[in-house]
C-alpha cells in the first residue's frame, strides 16, 4: 500500500500535479508488453483524506487517481441566536475557505441563513459579527450538506 502524508506545516498546494512515481523493475527476459495498473480495495477500503480526516472525493481509473468535489456544490445552512435564543436578523455570517476566499449572508428576520453551492471535500471558517453580540468562528469540515450550523451570541 501506499501513504502520502502532508502535515499541516507542509501542506501540497492547490492544483494538479505529479505527487508520487511508482517504479517497477522487469525481469531482463521478460517479453515486451504493457503492464496496466490497477488500483483495489483489499487488503483495505481505498480512500483519499485531507489532514483532518475528512475523506476526500476520489475517481480511480487504471493509472490515475483524480481528488477533488465530484458533485455539485453543497448547502450550509444554521441560525444566529441572541443569548436567550431568540433568533438575530442582519447579522452578517461568513465562510471563508482554505484560500481566503470570503462569502458573506445576511440573517433572515429569525436569524436564518443560507450559503448555496459551497464546494464539498474542504475545510472552512465559519464566523458571525453583529453589532450588539459577540460570536466565537469555528472550522467545519464540509462533505455534504450541513444544517444546524448554529451560532449563540456572547454578552
Amino acid at each position: 500500500g501506499v501513504i502520502i502524508d502532508s502535515t499541516q506545516l507542509n501542506p501540497y498546494a492547490q492544483g494538479p500535479r505529479q505527487i508520487l512515481t511508482i517504479t517497477f523493475t522487469i525481469a531482463p527476459n521478460t517479453p515486451t508488453s504493457t503492464f496496466p495498473v490497477t488500483f483495489s480495495s483489499s487488503p483495505v477500503f481505498q480512500s483519499v483524506s485531507n489532514v483532518f480526516g475528512v475523506n476526500l472525493p476520489t475517481a480511480y481509473e487504471p493509472g490515475n487517481i483524480a481528488v477533488g468535489s465530484t458533485a455539485a456544490g453543497v448547502e450550509v445552512t444554521g441560525r444566529v441566536l441572541t443569548p436567550d435564543g431568540r433568533g438575530l436578523r442582519n447579522a452578517t455570517v461568513s465562510i471563508i475557505d482554505g484560500q481566503g476566499v470570503v462569502r458573506t449572508a445576511r440573517t433572515s428576520s429569525f436569524g436564518f441563513y443560507r450559503f448555496e453551492e459551497v464546494e464539498a471535500g474542504g475545510s472552512y471558517v465559519v464566523g458571525v459579527t453583529s453589532k450588539r453580540y459577540r460570536f466565537a468562528s469555528r472550522v467545519v469540515n464540509i462533505s455534504d450538506t450541513l444544517t444546524d450550523v448554529d451560532f449563540v451570541g456572547l454578552e
